[in-house]
């Protein structure tokens, strides 16, 4: 028998060909040959989110992109696995799973399960290349490969996770940016003036046929500190009655808290005995509305690597990333009123978590160890009392969520029958949704009223009032009553539901009335419907009735032009339509509405047809309605508006909306020549800069356009955020970007903004190599505002030279970020430069800033 002898040095030489053979053969059931293929570099660009150099496999005839490496540059999850040869991941939700089995030729994606050909993919020990069309049909991303161009071109995908990322990071940019021009803000002191503004609100109604003319008027101004209110109405041709003369002035204390306001006049109180009074009042409750209620605080536990961004109201107001602890920790102001506070996670594998919370801070409620007070004097000017009385209430912020008031009323002398009457208040909320709300006053009610409230959900209210006897404050006898109501916001099928219940049960010694009213609006195609119903139940020792209504408003919106509505009234005790009528509204320059109806009573046999105008310009409100029944014509007229003296600009303004109680701001900004930061006479106001205020809207006046806001809450602190770019010269640059005022009403509050003229800067930041010295972009120089302690950052160009246009006059220093300095292992030469930007006319010029990077020594 003949034996083959085989050397150790041959048997593995033999068994590493055997192994390439059986890898090679592996390999040609999914790939081409590795030797057939040519690594070239293209364009790889995704619309609007990336454009970057990519090497990618060419085989003569198409290209294959790597998985990973393309998938990592669209933040998609993507793992190779190249002792199994597999790639897996999922695929933007973590739900959403594929594999790409190249050993088996399988595919599982999201769009299906899929059989692998023999070109479909090309495997390196790096990566896992795929054919360029089979992006599509595996994962939905069309790539468009152009060979001309050797481009790569992707259409963008709003959800694909790079492109959150990329929002995300210009949301948390502009974050920033708004923090750090927030430090940047200059606070204008409340002016006190003993006489100044000068404000009147005035309304006519009329009937022009029967000579009837009815006048409202209400005059405001600032005296000795304070605002002054007058009041007054009556009918032309009639004796004025001094009961219809009504003043008050009202004096805000800015800076204290035990005493906040002070009143003199037509005054009202406050609590569960509120009634008005002819006389004084102090309080040391706030002068606005109170905002921030508490701090929360918000914190847990992800892992290292988490982006965790925090919205209140769905605007971004905060974000961090999460160290090596793993944990998040926020502190969010808690307002008055509901607030929707969310949290969005993003993983550093692509988890996203999100969770949401509603919180509801009554108005009643006031923070925890906070007093309030209220005392009042005067004489008794609504009801049936007329007496002198003196009153006291106050509130304490027991917890976080219970605040409980007292209250006393105490006739001077006694009048009528009045007496001494006490209460008390509590208010509690239990859940963050739910509120209770309780007062008992001896000989006068004792009441329960409770408020659930879940944002654009549901809404619920419920009330029960148990009435004393009383001559003078329970004037119709009550005896109880309760009361409830419910209201909920639907959207079926993108289609907006509104369904809303009201209840109302009193009890009197003779007599049980219930009332009831409900509705529905829905949002259909081509048209609005509104329902509403009414009940009444009436009972007393003889006889029940009832009484149900009915009335349906259809609104057709498929015409643009004209605005139809119908409505009908159904009596179902009657069993018929009781009136329909038809109206058509049309729309003239955004600021006139005339109106066109005819209705039809059917219980009066009579029709009536009538036509009104309604008119809305800046300085006037005017609506006139004239109808027509078979025996009758009527005409009625209102009109209304407010005139107010500008002292900024000795000018008389007109509007069309009410302003007394209210205050106005105008912006003015002047080149302040000698940067006193003062107005000066030499100093010129210019035009045209605009500023923003939250929640108001400003409007330019005059050839100057002069930006005026109006309705701002008087003695408010607003936050006027100057917009430098409005103005039409780029040399001239605000002194500040912020500016903090306290508006007094019946006025407007001159707000003068100080322009200076800018200076630029420039330099060049270079290094040493081999070829010698050469320019460096993409360097960060930072120049650094020692008297406002404000940084402007500018980035060199790709020639190493840095350029900046709008440095406010001041001492600065200028130096290179020293975290991109630690991260590229450099030091500056030198490592910083100090210079000086005057206040000259036409702006200062600094130049020949110079930086020399140089490599770091292991200690720096």
């Amino acid at each position: 028998m003949n034996t083959m002898c085989v050397s150790p040095s041959t048997r593995t030489i033999f068994a590493i060909v055997t192994l390439a053979l059986l890898v090679t053969g592996l390999s040609s059931h999914v790939s081409a040959q590795a030797t057939d293929n040519e690594e070239i570099v293209v364009t790889f660009e995704v619309q609007r989110l990336l454009r970057t150099d990519l090497f990618v496999q060419y085989n003569g005839e198409t290209i294959f992109l790597p998985i990973v490496e393309t998938f990592g540059m669209l933040d998609l999850n993507a793992r190779f696995d190249y002792t199994n040869r597999a790639v897996h991941g999922f695929f933007i939700e973590r739900n959403r799973e594929y594999v790409i089995d190249v050993r088996a030729g399988k595919a599982r994606t999201p769009q299906g399960s899929f059989t692998l050909s023999g070109d479909a993919v090309i495997l390196t020990q790096y990566d896992c290349y795929l054919r360029v069309d089979l992006y599509e049909q595996l994962f939905g991303l069309n790539l468009e490969w152009d060979f001309s161009q050797l481009r790569v071109y992707m259409k963008l995908d709003k959800d694909l996770p790079a492109w959150q990322r990329l929002q995300r990071k210009l949301a948390q940019q502009k974050l920033r940016r708004e923090t750090v021009a927030l430090q940047d803000v200059r606070r204008l002191p409340l002016n006190r003036h003993n006489l100044a503004g000068g404000t009147l609100d005035w309304t006519v109604s009329s009937n022009p046929l029967e000579d009837d003319y009815f006048y409202d008027l209400t005059a405001g101004g600032m005296i000795l500190g304070g605002d002054l209110t007058i009041a007054a109405s009556g009918t032309a041709g009639r004796r004025f009655e001094s009961e219809r003369f009504n003043p008050k002035w009202h004096y805000y204390f800015e800076d204290f808290n035990w005493i906040t306001q002070a009143e003199v006049g037509d005054v009202i109180t406050s609590g569960p005995l509120a009634r008005s009074l002819d006389g004084g009042r102090v309080t040391n409750r706030p002068q606005v509305q109170r905002t921030y209620f508490q701090t929360l605080r918000l914190n847990g536990y992800l892992g290292e690597g988490w982006e965790v961004e925090l919205y209140v109201d769905n605007r971004l107001t905060d974000f961090m990333y999460t160290d090596q602890n793993g944990e998040y920790n926020f502190n969010v102001d808690i307002v008055y009123g509901s607030s929707l506070i969310t949290l969005k996670m993003y993983g550093p594998n692509g988890e996203i978590r999100t969770e949401e919370q509603y919180v509801t801070i009554p108005y009643n409620l006031i923070p925890r160890n906070a007093i309030e007070y209220t005392l009042a004097a005067g004489q008794a000017t609504r009801g049936r009392e007329t007496g002198w009385f003196t009153q006291a209430s106050g509130y304490y912020g027991v917890l976080e969520n219970l605040t409980a008031g007292v209250a006393a009323d105490l006739p001077v002398a006694e009048a009528d029958s009045s007496q001494f009457t006490a209460a008390v208040d509590l208010t509690y909320q239990p859940l963050g949704n739910l509120t209770i709300n309780s007062a008992f006053a001896p000989d006068y009610k004792a009441s329960v009223a409770m408020n659930y409230s879940q944002l654009s959900v549901l809404s619920l209210n419920a009330e029960a009032t148990r009435y004393f006897e009383n001559p003078i404050r329970n004037i119709t006898n009550r005896e109880y009553s309760l009361s409830f109501s419910a209201s909920a916001p639907l959207r079926i099928k993108g289609r907006y539901f509104g369904l809303r219940y009201n209840v109302l049960h009193e009890a009197r010694p003779s007599t049980q009335t219930t009332s009831m009213s409900y509705g529905l609006s829905a949002g259909l195609p081509y048209v609005n419907l509104n329902y509403l119903g009414r009940t009444k139940f009436t009972s007393n020792e003889t006889r029940t009735s009832s009484n149900t209504t009915s009335q349906l408003i259809a609104s057709p919106t498929f015409t643009r032009w004209i605005r139809p509505q119908a409505r009908i009234d159904y009596d179902h005790g009657l069993g018929q339509i009781t009136r329909y009528s038809v109206f058509l509204s049309k729309r003239f320059f955004r600021s006139a509405q005339a109106t066109v109806s005819y209705e039809h009573n059917q219980l009066a046999g009579a029709d009536q047809i009538s036509v009104s105008l309604d008119l809305y310009t800046d300085f006037l409100g005017l609506t006139s309605r004239v109808s027509r029944t078979e025996n009758e014509t009527r005409w009625n007229q209102l009109q209304r508006g407010s005139i107010q003296y500008d002292h900024a600009t000795n000018d008389i303004r007109f509007e069309r909306r009410n302003q007394v109680g209210y205050g106005a701001a105008v912006v003015r900004p002047y080149l302040d020549r000698n940067y006193n930061g003062q107005y000066d006479s030499s100093d010129e106001y210019l035009p045209g800069l605009r500023a923003r205020i939250q929640g108001v809207g400003g409007r330019p006046q005059g050839k100057d356009r002069v930006y005026y806001y109006d309705r701002l809450r008087a003695y408010d602190e607003y936050l006027v955020q100057i917009d430098e770019y409005s103005l039409d010269n780029p040399l001239l640059k605000p002194t500040h970007e912020n500016f903090k005022v306290t508006v007094s009403p019946n006025m407007v509050t001159e707000i003068k903004v100080p322009v200076v003229m800018a200076g630029e800067v420039s330099g060049s930041v270079t290094r040493t190599t081999e070829l010698g010295e050469s320019g460096v972009g993409g360097v960060r120089i930072q120049l650094f505002n020692v008297s406002k302690e404000t940084v402007t950052e500018v980035t060199s160009f790709n020639d190493g030279e840095f350029y900046h246009l709008g440095l406010l006059p001041g001492e600065y220093r200028a130096y290179i970020d020293p975290d991109q300095l630690k991260r590229f292992g450099y030091r500056s030469v030198p490592a910083s430069i100090e210079f000086d930007v005057a206040p000259v006319e036409g702006g200062a010029v600094v130049d020949g800033l110079t930086f020399m990077l140089v490599p770091a020594e292991p200690d720096e």
